[in-house]
């Protein structure tokens, strides 16, 4: 035989002369477990999109680099010289000798830009890059890469 009645807001359940008591707790504690572990999933998947993101960032980033290398290349092969940072700086120059220019920034907290040239001399230049994250044996941030011929 089983009765029911309310007391105080808890719910006491008679049955075969035991009493039971089920707080507000033991209610709410399946529904507040499953949304912590839905919030959990969330995040996870939050967390695993950003990385993937910045992984291909960097990816994308690495593959510019060595793509304006090979313009700086051409534009020495070309000039005799590598470019001035004016030059380097100037679409309509630079189009002549890279498919793409210039090569898309990913802006970040630890990158306000992805490339910066400095010709150190007509025969050398130095190419920093940042990486949104650690790639390709490259750190995650500034990077430099310089050439002397």
């Amino acid at each position: 035989m089983e009765q029911q009645t309310e007391n105080l807001g808890q719910k006491l359940e008679v049955q075969s002369g035991r009493i039971q008591k089920k707080s507000f707790l033991g209610k709410i504690w399946p529904l507040a477990t499953a949304l912590v572990i839905v919030v959990f999933l969330l995040l996870s998947i939050v967390l695993a999109w950003n990385s993937g993101k910045n992984s291909a960032q960097s990816k994308l980033v690495l593959t510019n680099a060595s793509g304006l290398q090979k313009a700086l290349d051409y534009f020495y092969s070309d000039q005799d010289r590598f470019s001035t940072a004016q030059e380097f700086a100037d679409r309509n120059i630079m189009i002549n000798y890279a498919n793409l220019f210039p090569p898309f920034d990913f802006v970040s907290k630890s990158c306000s830009q992805s490339f910066v040239y400095k010709r150190a001399s007509k025969n050398g230049y130095s190419l920093s890059f940042c990486l949104p994250k650690k790639e390709g044996g490259f750190k995650q941030g500034w990077n430099q890469v310089t050439i002397n011929k």
